[in-house]
Order: structure tokens, then sequence, then C-alpha cells
């Protein structure tokens, strides 16, 4: 039912072309190519294999963050969290100019690549005299020229669409609350604040939690803090009295304490 709404939904965007990928059986959902020169371009194996690496290094990111809040390898019962707490969305530009995106849902088997447009302040490279390349050269140079800012906000709202299809109202509901906890960590946020904030009850947050993430909103928010604190040590930029601060703890010895039940060591 979500992946037949997105699809419908997706084949009204107006965009030289729309791949959506069934991850889970390895097929095609739809396969959108608005024109002769767009087929000819993404069909041909230098942008295929750009497609491969862009798709890899988005879900090594995920990977690795995953790997930064447990400290072990991740596990299929986080995968809403990972949607969460990783980068489910990316945007990247190829050795032609044109910019892409790409998007990955590993809770819903989905994943999307969208384009492409030319960015304006690209030139085309005389001096190169493969075949192969000025033919991919001459093929780009039909695609839209849009500035940057312009694509991505086509790009954000592709984004934004593709989590209205797929995602109940329960798990956007939640996605905002994370987002809202995500902006300042040196603000510590009650429950009974997330619950004016966003009309919802304190047992209605406390069960969205526990229903589509198995966890309770304290484990959560306590994830959220010790991945925050991990990223800010490894920037090697603050001490553990400023780290302390920013992830909203009163005191020094709370933080490390803290720290070393998640993690099992003390920062250093």
């Amino acid at each position: 039912m979500e992946k037949g709404v997105l699809l419908e939904s997706l084949g009204e965007i107006d965009l030289p072309f729309i791949h959506v990928k069934d991850t889970e059986n390895e097929r095609f959902l739809l396969y959108k190519n608005e024109g002769k020169f767009v087929r000819e371009l993404v069909e041909n194996d230098w942008i295929k294999n750009l497609f491969k690496i862009q798709t890899y290094k988005l879900r090594q990111k995920n990977i690795a963050n995953l790997n930064r809040m447990f400290g072990k390898e991740p596990c299929e019962e986080i995968s809403f969290c990972e949607m969460l707490l990783g980068k489910s969305f990316y945007i990247f530009h190829d050795f032609l100019g044109l910019t892409f995106c790409i998007i990955e849902f590993p809770s819903k088997n989905i994943l999307i690549i969208a384009g492409a447009y030319q960015s304006e302040s690209s030139e085309e490279i005389a001096t190169f005299k493969n075949e192969e390349f000025l033919k991919l050269m001459k093929l780009s140079k039909q695609f839209p020229k849009k500035n940057l800012y312009f694509t991505e906000t086509i790009y954000h709202a592709l984004h934004h669409q593709v989590i209205h299809c797929l995602f109940s109202k329960n798990e956007r509901e939640l996605m905002e609350i994370v987002a809202f906890l995500k902006k300042d960590f040196s603000i510590h946020h009650s429950l009974s604040e997330l619950a004016e904030k966003f009309t919802l009850t304190e047992r209605t947050i406390q069960r969205r939690f526990q229903m589509i993430l198995n966890m309770s909103f304290t484990e959560f928010y306590h994830i959220l803090k010790m991945q925050y604190a991990r990223k800010l040590l490894m920037r090697k930029h603050y001490t553990i009295e400023e780290i302390s601060a920013q992830t909203g703890y009163g005191t020094v010895s709370s933080f490390l304490n803290a720290f070393k039940r998640f993690y099992g060591y003390t920062p250093r």
C-alpha cells in the first residue's frame, strides 16, 4: 500500500528521471526516463557504476553512524532507528557537472535515485579526448541547467514527499520529535515539554518510542546525546567540561558516568 502511494506520487514529479528500486527483491518498481538522451545517459555503464558507488557510500555512512552509537555492528531491530539517526538522503555531483540525489530507507526496502540537473558552474573539458566521455558530456548538456539552491530545494522536497508516502502519521511525528531533540543538546528537553510542544500526551510519546523503536524515550534520548558527545570528542577541539555542557549534563561527573556506562570507557 505504502509503495503504491509512493509510485503514484513520484510518477507525477517533473524530473528528467526517477528510479525506484525494491532492495529486498532487487527489482525496479519505477524506471521513469524522460527523453531518449536521458535513457542513453543513465543506462551507460559509467553512470550505472557511479550510482552503485554513491549508494555504497551512503550505506557506509549509515553503518559508521550506527557503529559509533552502539559500538557494534548494526542489527535489524534498529532499522527504523537507523533511518532516524543515520543518513537516508544524499545529494552528489558527477564528473559531468550533473547533480543527483539518492534516497534510501532500509526499513522500507526502498532505494530512489533521481536527477538530474546541470550545474550552472559546470564547464566542458575540451582537452579530454576519450570518445565515450565526450559522448556523455554531449548528453549531459541536454539536461536542464539550474543553480545549486534550486536543485537542492527540489531534491529536499522530493525527500519529504517520499517520507510522507512511506511512513505513517505516527512515524512522521516521531521524526519531528527527534529532529527537535537534535537541534540543541545543551538544553535538556523533558517528556512533559515535548508533550506540550507537539500537542501530544506524555503517554502517547512514550508509546510511539516503544512501539516504533522498541525503546523508551529516555533510552533513545540518551543514545542521541552519547552519539553527539562522541562526535565532539573525535573532533578534539573541545574539553570534557565543554562537551558535558553541550550535551546537557549538569555536572562533568554525571556526564563521565553516563558516557562510561554507555561506551564502557571514560572519555579522554
